[in-house]
């Protein structure tokens, strides 16, 4: 049971029960699938807007068309990335939750430190790529994750994971 500040008590993850959710006015609501979507269905248009077009978002930090010009082709890189980033997110934190920390966190070490930084420091200083190559190395990065958690999560060892 937690206690919440407004002194209000839940119960969180009893088999059987779904979460509940607290509302202002007091009363418990069960979120439902149509409540769930717009979770999905309102980054999914943000980031559409942002890959379309960029410049109405790089704009609201600065107006030097020459920064608007260089950091355009990132942020379509780093909203492509997004699908990827957030799947690992979602099986980094269902592992972690499970009380299985280890094989999540040697997955991340080797996808960032051996791969994707130098990666991105080859991709930057030893072709065309230029500052670009910092973004390819991020997607190549999270989809390499993404394709190590995929199997792991099927071998259901991280529900076997004893929690101290």
């Amino acid at each position: 049971s937690v206690a919440l500040k407004s002194e209000v008590h839940c119960t969180l993850l009893e088999p059987g029960k779904p979460w509940q959710v607290p509302v202002p006015s007091g009363s418990w609501v069960y979120p439902n699938a149509s409540e769930s979507a717009y979770a999905q269905v309102v980054p999914t248009v943000i980031r559409t807007i942002m890959f379309i077009s960029p410049a109405i978002f790089i704009i609201i930090f600065t107006r030097n068309q020459g920064v608007i010009d260089a950091s355009t082709p990132l942020l379509r890189l780093t909203v492509f990335s997004a699908f990827f980033v957030g799947t690992n997110m979602v099986f980094l934190q269902s592992f972690n939750t499970a009380g299985d920390t280890l094989m999540p966190m040697f997955i991340t070490m080797f996808g960032v430190f051996a791969v994707e930084i130098p990666l991105a420091w080859y991709l930057t200083t030893h072709t065309s790529a230029g500052l670009l190559g910092i973004g390819y190395a991020a997607i190549f990065g999270a989809l390499l994750r993404t394709s190590l958690y995929v199997p792991y999560y099927f071998t259901g060892r991280w529900l076997r994971v004893k929690v101290i």
